[in-house]
């Protein structure tokens, strides 16, 4: 059962290590039923990228799930002959990928200051928040991204019915003029 630490005649506090399931189920459950009365339904749903080897045997990959609109990237790992390969760059863009199919529109993780910050940076994570001492002597990081498509300028030209030039490519060698128009209805 655990140690008593407090107790009334009809209450009492217990702390242990080893809790029985039942307890635990009734706790999160209780909050998972708050959490949705004053949110929204749960639709978590696992995601995970397995890389496996010629038998067919698990040797990396990335665990984590999709919940109301956000991928949570859990556990990723790889060999290290397999690092620097390209394999994790892979894993986390199928992942990303699947999770932009089941709706989600941001993406977040942590790492450890020693684990694979820069990675994920290149990917396009951003740090969002930092726990010092966590593990002792290093830092927890928590990223995020969003998963949304880039937003074309959505600047809309003055609407003087005075035409504008439309930039076009800026790839080095490209002869290609811009195009005048007129800004649709005015002018």
């Amino acid at each position: 059962m655990g140690e008593i630490l407090d107790s009334t005649e009809a209450l009492s506090l217990c702390v242990t290590d080893q809790p029985a399931a039942a307890d635990v189920d009734f706790v999160e459950s209780r909050l998972l039923d708050y959490n949705e009365a004053k949110s929204r339904p749960y639709d978590q749903r696992p995601l995970c990228v397995f890389m496996k080897d010629a038998e067919g045997r698990t040797i990396g990959g990335v665990t984590g799930y999709t919940n109301w609109g956000w991928l949570y990237l859990d556990c990723f790992w790889l060999p290290e002959d397999l690092r620097q390969g390209g394999w994790g760059s892979r894993i986390l863009a199928i992942a990303e990928r699947e999770a932009i199919v089941r709706g989600c529109q941001q993406a977040r993780l942590y790492t450890y200051s020693f684990q694979a910050r820069g990675f994920y940076e290149r990917h396009g994570y951003a740090e969002f928040g930092v726990l010092e001492g966590y593990p002792p002597g290093a830092s927890q990081i928590w990223m995020r991204k969003s998963l949304r498509p880039p937003v074309e300028d959505e600047r809309r030209p003055e609407r003087s019915g005075r035409q504008c030039q439309h930039a076009g490519p800026t790839v080095p060698g490209a002869e290609q003029q811009a195009a005048p128009f007129t800004v649709p209805g005015e002018g």
